[in-house]
């Protein structure tokens, strides 16, 4: 069973297959930090890069197979209250301006903590 998809959030709320698909790894990266990835799949893996992990090796879909036993009953649970929730956090906090943003940044050659020519890190942060 298709838990979710990239297709789903394409030219709806993203442009992008990455953005389509940053909350769908979120969840994944959870699973694989707590024990709920199918063993067929590199948990560091996805760990280290949820989206792209995502991408390449679940072809942008996580279904049941991509989780254990538990990890399928735990989404089947609480997977649509995970996406009703971050919605809500991202429309409280303007979240989808502010990784765009710093997705923009990444996109030009920064790491994360490096900042922006617009917003440096100040030494010592």
């Amino acid at each position: 069973m298709t838990i979710d998809a990239v297709e789903y959030h394409l030219g709806d709320i993203a442009d992008t297959e990455e953005h389509a698909a940053w909350h769908i790894g979120v969840f994944l990266q959870w699973c694989a930090c707590n024990g709920l990835l199918a063993p067929r799949h590199a948990a560091a893996e996805a760990i280290a890069d949820p989206v792209g992990f995502l991408l390449r090796k679940c072809g942008g879909r996580l279904d049941s197979a991509d989780l254990t036993a538990a990890g399928d009953r735990f989404a089947t649970h609480v997977y649509d209250d995970y996406l009703a929730a971050l919605g809500d956090l991202a429309d409280r906090l303007d979240l989808h301006d502010y990784l765009t943003a710093r997705y923009q940044s990444l996109s030009r050659g920064h790491r994360v903590g490096q900042g922006t020519a617009e917003a440096p890190v100040a030494a010592g942060e």
